[in-house]
């Protein structure tokens, strides 16, 4: 057999390698290969959902002053004409 393949007294091969991670970054660049793909699947999708939810519910988005309306509103229903106009 080789130097990496050998027998068990349980009559069972077995199979060990070393590797020098030190010396090889070969396990750290998948690992951020893996790492930034997800990431992007992620925001990907949370950027599909939002476009989504934006498309759905169009006045939920910031549309700048006319947002805070309801200020406005509620202020003009609660007191009355006369003391708005001062």
């Amino acid at each position: 057999m080789t130097e990496n393949i050998y027998l068990c007294p349980d009559g069972v091969y077995r199979w060990a390698y070393e590797y020098k991670l030190m010396r090889d970054p070969t396990i750290l660049i998948t690992l951020f290969k893996v790492v930034i793909l997800s990431v992007g699947i992620c925001i990907a999708l949370m950027l599909i959902i939002n476009f989504l939810n934006a498309r759905l519910y169009h006045n939920q988005i910031y549309a700048g002053a006319a947002d805070f309306d309801f200020v406005q509103n509620y202020i003009n229903e609660r007191l009355p004409a006369e003391a708005i106009r001062k």
